[in-house]
């Protein structure tokens, strides 16, 4: 019998065990029949190789053994391991896990609109809801065209504040030409008197030096008699003037007390003087006679320039006050401008606190997240609510 054998013209591939049944079977099969040996070969090659497709596992259990193992190897771990969520029913209360935030409406109002429902996430300074603001609003809009209005104002008015400030510049400097111009006359008649003094002087040295000295004596009591006469009725004249001007408040009281003063002192003055003349007409007795004639055309020149330069004191005195007081009538104005600036300035803040005011009760209309986080619960559902 061969050592070697071939099933469908391919080699065996059984294992150890198969290849020892294989021999087996082969052993008690084989007997010393004469016959031919190719239909005997051929029916143990269909025997053995049904035994071992018997013997080979079949696709439904190879699926089945490949699917436990799949099972064991994923299904079963991720059994043991993972979390399993339970639900069930109970009774109690949803409260946040976190910190909460009670939200209060500042101010009492009818709301206008929701802006976020409940469980919605907001950002800190997101709107909430907003409150009805018509009515400030309003408000608000007549403060700011009140402010307008009175911006204007001011602008006119610091317009005509400084035309009044150059108007009263011009005129300070008119009067200060117009000042000059009298203060060139007064001086010339000054000078005139003074040349009539002299020419008195002249003619009295042609006079016996007693009667001259006596006439000077008398003539320069009476200058000085009529220059405080003079003096006192100017402050006489003053002193009523003065006394309206500080009363009603145009005049400082120290130069209304100077002009006071300066009258008390011409009296004194006049009263000395005058005592003095009396003196001077006792001995100019004994020398009437040619002495009168020629110091009385004299006396009459110089009293005729004095004259001339008294009025043109008056004049330049008068010059004076009335640009004075044109200078406060213009400062008066200027005061009075200034005033209502002033008043103008104070309602113009005040009209600025009343648009802050405004506007802050309008940023209290609107209700804002203050930090970033999720609207747990909403009490105000729709609009049209009112809060208190």
């Amino acid at each position: 019998m061969p050592e070697n054998h071939t099933l469908n013209g391919h080699s065996p591939t059984q294992t150890l065990p198969d290849q020892r049944r294989y021999q087996e079977l082969l052993t008690q099969e084989t007997t010393p029949q004469p016959r031919n040996d190719q239909p005997l070969q051929g029916h143990d090659w269909s025997y053995a190789t049904k035994e071992l497709l018997d013997t080979l596992p079949q696709v439904w259990t190879r699926g089945l053994l490949y699917f436990l193992i799949v099972f064991i190897g994923i299904a079963l771990p991720w059994a043991i391991l993972a979390q399993v969520d339970e639900t069930g029913k109970a009774r109690g209360r949803l409260e946040p896990t976190g910190e909460t935030i009670k939200l209060d409406a500042p101010v009492a109002g009818t709301v206008a609109a929701i802006k976020v429902k409940e469980g919605e996430l907001v950002t800190a300074g997101q709107t909430l809801l907003e409150l009805e603001s018509e009515l400030v609003s309003t408000e608000l809009q007549q403060e700011q065209k009140k402010l307008e209005g009175q911006q204007n104002r001011l602008n006119q008015l610091e317009v005509l504040k400084n035309q009044l400030i150059l108007a009263l510049r011009t005129q300070e400097q008119q009067n200060q030409a117009q000042e000059l111009e009298k203060q060139a006359q007064v001086e010339q008649a000054r000078q005139n008197l003074e040349a009539f003094k002299f020419a008195y002087s002249l003619q009295k040295e042609e006079l016996l030096a007693q009667i001259e000295q006596a006439r000077q004596a008398i003539d320069s009591r009476k200058v000085a008699y009529e220059l405080e006469t003079i003096r006192l009725e100017s402050a006489e004249e003053k002193i009523p003037r003065y006394k309206n001007a500080y009363e009603e408040g145009v005049l400082s009281k120290e130069r209304f007390l100077d002009v006071q003063q300066s009258a008390k002192e011409a009296q004194k003055n006049i009263i000395r003087t005058e005592l003095d003349i009396k003196q001077a007409q006792s001995r100019l007795k004994e020398q009437q006679g040619s002495y009168e004639k020629t110091i009385h055309q004299a006396s009459a020149d110089i009293k005729q320039a004095r004259l001339r330069l008294q009025e043109q004191e008056r004049s330049y005195k008068t010059l004076v006050h009335s640009g004075k007081l044109a200078l406060l009538k213009s400062e008066e104005q200027l005061k009075n401008i200034e005033t209502k600036i002033t008043t103008l300035q104070a309602e113009l803040s005040q009209s600025k606190s009343q648009i802050k005011s405004l506007e802050f009760q309008l940023n209290q209309r609107v209700l804002a997240a203050p930090i970033e986080g999720i609207v747990f619960q909403s009490p105000i559902k729709s609009a049209g609510a009112v809060v208190q």
